[in-house]
């Protein structure tokens, strides 16, 4: 349910340099983690900055793995419902319950991040080398009582039902909002 020692350090070293080359320099001590939230903040208001990024490192002799440029362009950040990790991924669903996700975590499984199961966590999902990956900066957590579990898997259960869980691709928000509702 993570990610392999290659492929996570790939993903790591190349979506830490572009968010924060989005980011830009920043005054005072800010925290390596409020940068990376920062900029990746600022690339989804505005998912221009992803190019410019780019060649601003390219220009610094440097480069950025291109599937992980592909998968900063797929980044979804949502408050998504974390409901628990199975021993092949990580279950997240929109909280309308109309699309759920099956996403690997970075390094480690996406409950020891959080602290538990059962949460409504702000985080961002994004597609990469063929997985949806879960980026681990988690920027809020509510935890969901035992009552809203049991709806929330009641949900994933419609979802599966109606072929809108994915494990591959993300749905664009744009198809999501014209989605039946499910659940």
């Amino acid at each position: 349910m993570i990610l392999d020692k290659r492929s996570a350090a790939v993903f790591i070293n190349g979506y830490r340099q572009l968010l924060l080359e989005i980011c830009g320099p920043t005054g005072g001590d800010v925290k390596l983690l409020e940068r990376l939230a920062e900029g990746r903040k600022k690339l989804m208001s505005d998912g221009s900055l992803l190019a410019g990024a780019l060649s601003r490192i390219r220009t610094q002799a440097q480069s950025v793995d291109e599937a992980v440029v592909a998968a900063a362009g797929s980044l979804q950040v949502n408050s998504w419902v974390y409901l628990r990790d199975t021993r092949r991924y990580s279950l997240f669903m929109e909280p309308a319950g109309k699309v759920a996700y099956g996403a690997l975590g970075i390094t480690e499984p996406i409950k020891e991040l959080v602290g538990g199961a059962g949460a409504l966590i702000e985080t961002g999902l994004l597609l990469y080398d063929g997985h949806i990956v879960c980026d681990g900066l988690i920027s809020s957590l509510v935890w969901i009582g035992p009552s809203y579990r049991r709806s929330y898997n009641e949900a994933l259960s419609n979802i599966r039902s109606a072929g809108n869980f994915y494990t591959d691709r993300l749905v664009p928000r744009s198809e999501q909002e014209s989605r039946s509702g499910v659940g």
